[in-house]
């Protein structure tokens, strides 16, 4: 599956897919800007607001329920997603509808309406879905890690936001945010199914008139330094969660890719190290995990485990000694490539994967890179990489950052 690239005739990049024996056209909006954009914290969370209240009503659509219906009755899905770097709006649809859904996806950028009474109302139900985030022990302690990591980075922001905020914000906040991040120099169109290219520019063309006039948004970037840090949040839940990892490098570093190979290496389903030592083996938790998480200057790597409350020390030995033993392991390496390469192949052969991959691209190269440039990394990895990397961000005390939210011990 190849990428087309057309840019329309405002400026605005469109990355398209073409399927065609699709049935269906996916498109989604990507606005650069997010989390990290706002100023903490009068704006906590207001990316993640702005992503609510534009669905309470638009110029031509006068509330939710008919935006919904006017996607719902094709057999279409919409939906809506904020992170750290973007926000993206997304509609799937039958291809003999991608003119309406283009149409729908203006309204929501271009023409909310921000109705007082709206606004009011919606940040009560955001404010509602904080205090339920808020209430997960292994969100808050991984939210309470990422803190530590990124400390004054704007990367440590939470999504979600602060409570105390979102319930303050009014009209004048997000005419404020439309008017400073929704406009065309920071969009880009992403479209995947059965479509005619040049029609698709046309209609995003007459959907999105406005002309690019500067640069894309400046965003606060700062360079991250390595931290340690251990901490524990005393809880009365009945199980002990715990986040232990280290900062490591942004997208483009050369360091990046083998920490990203190396959680696939020991934590990749039932049959990975860490699963089989941890649970399967000792049975020390139920619940183990570890991913590398990269933004475009900065990223981190994070073990996740849920364990008794007495069983702590022995959990993180026990991980430790999975990552120092792995770290080596020419076969496991092997073995891992071929479960990644698998993995794409798989995901290319799914719409969802496809935009997803393309649209995180985006985010953190500032381009989208092909499936068969992705396997050709992989390929190229050596085992010496990933030792090195390992060592350096993983194994060194010095970088370090520990927190663990459970009962007093």
């Amino acid at each position: 599956m190849k990428i087309i690239k057309e840019v329309t005739k405002q400026g605005i990049p469109i990355y398209a897919y073409y399927i065609p024996n699709a049935k269906s056209v996916t498109m989604t909006v990507v606005v650069k800007a997010g989390t990290r954009n706002e100023l903490w914290p009068k704006e906590a969370g207001l990316a993640h607001a702005m992503e609510h209240i534009v669905f309470r009503g638009t110029e031509d659509f006068s509330d939710e329920k008919e935006i919904s219906f006017f996607i719902e009755h094709m057999g279409g899905l919409l939906n809506a997603r904020t992170s750290k770097e973007s926000t993206e709006y997304k509609i799937c649809v039958p291809a003999n509808y991608i003119k309406k859904a283009i149409y729908a996806l203006s309204q929501l950028i271009r023409k909310p309406l921000f109705r007082e009474k709206d606004v009011k109302k919606e940040m009560r139900i955001v404010a509602q879905e904080l205090i339920a985030y808020n209430d997960s022990p292994d969100e808050l302690t991984k939210i309470e890690f990422i803190k530590r990591i990124f400390g004054k980075h704007p990367l440590a922001l939470e999504t979600a936001g602060l409570k105390s905020s979102i319930l303050h914000f009014s009209r004048t906040d997000f005419k404020r945010w439309q008017r400073n991040f929704y406009r065309p120099e920071n969009l880009a169109f992403f479209v995947i199914g059965n479509f005619n290219i040049g029609k698709i520019k046309k209609l995003f063309e007459e959907y999105f008139p406005e002309n690019i006039q500067s640069k894309s948004c400046n965003q606060l970037v700062l360079a991250p330094r390595p931290v340690k840090i251990y901490e524990h949040l005393v809880s009365n839940t009945k199980q002990t969660y715990i986040n232990f990892g280290a900062m490591t490098p942004g997208a483009d570093h050369p360091d990046s890719l083998p920490l990203n190979i190396f959680d696939v290496m020991i934590s990749s389903g039932m049959s990975s190290p860490l699963f089989q030592e941890v649970r399967a083996k000792r049975g020390l938790a139920y619940s183990v995990d570890a991913t590398n998480f990269t933004y475009k200057e900065a990223g981190f790597f994070v073990a996740e485990i849920e364990t008794d409350p007495h069983k702590v020390k022995e959990v993180i030995k026990a991980s430790l000694e999975v990552i120092e033993k792995s770290k080596d392991s020419l076969p496991l390496l092997n073995i891992t490539k071929e479960m990644a390469i698998g993995q794409l192949k798989i995901s290319s052969d799914d719409h969802e994967d496809v935009l997803s991959m393309a649209i995180n691209d985006f985010n953190v190269f500032d381009r989208v890179v092909s499936i068969e440039q992705k396997i050709k990394e992989i390929k190229a990895i050596t085992i010496q990489q990933i030792s090195q990397t390992v060592e350096k961000y993983l194994l060194d005390e010095r970088r370090r950052v520990m927190v663990i939210l459970g009962p007093k011990r």
